[in-house]
């Protein structure tokens, strides 16, 4: 049985098991819609779940709207809305998707786990979901991309929690150019090189 000690979580059996459906529905649907890299199908759990279970301690609060962006094969979204109901989060959660065949996948996989989730399909900047706490991200656009397109679900509370490999600084110093905003740099517990951007106070400094 596979665990996520090593992100500092301890969860239920019952976890472990919805996260090893996921893991086979991803491995299932993955020849036809390319959710991960072929490369990454062995390393699954070490690469993509757990990389995505080290965000749930730092989700703020009970009763918040949490959405996803770019939530494609459902990291960090699905992982941690698994996490969430275990936890008792009572957290009304949204995922953000383009593309309609990565939509219909995790419509499947919460119908077969579970989970009290819903799927938005279409662009992030289209999206209309009120009064929004916390907006998460991987591997999805640089941080000056992801506040662009969040204009419309961001209020002067919303946080960011931004999963970033080792190009956090870059893209830190390009965003700060744009925007004023407050950053919390949370080492990675599975990238040496990567972080967990925790970013609050975020308003542009001009007009873009």
């Amino acid at each position: 049985m596979r665990s996520l000690e090593s992100v500092g979580l301890n969860v239920s059996r019952e976890t472990l098991d919805k996260l090893e459906t996921f893991s086979e529905l991803v491995k299932r649907w993955n020849p036809r819609i390319n959710l991960v890299s072929t490369r990454d199908l062995e390393r699954l759990w070490e690469r993509h779940i757990a990389d995505s279970a080290q965000i749930y301690p730092h989700l703020a609060g009970h009763d918040a709207v949490w959405v996803d962006i770019g939530s494609g094969g459902g990291f960090p979204g699905v992982v941690t809305a698994i996490i969430a109901t275990e936890k008792d989060l009572n957290a009304d959660m949204h995922l953000i998707e383009s593309d309609q065949r990565k939509c219909a996948f995790l419509r499947q996989v919460a119908r077969e786990i579970g989970l009290p989730l819903t799927v938005h399909a279409g662009r992030v900047e289209a999206a209309e979901i009120e009064n929004v706490s916390i907006i998460t991200a991987r591997a999805f656009a640089s941080v000056t991309k992801i506040l662009a397109l969040t204009s419309r679900l961001r209020s002067e509370v919303t946080k960011y929690l931004l999963l970033k490999g080792r190009t956090y600084e870059s893209e830190l110093t390009e965003a700060e150019q744009f925007w004023k905003l407050k950053v919390d740099r949370i080492p990675s517990r599975t990238d040496p090189e990567g972080s967990i951007l925790a970013l609050t106070e975020v308003y542009p400094r001009h007009d873009i």
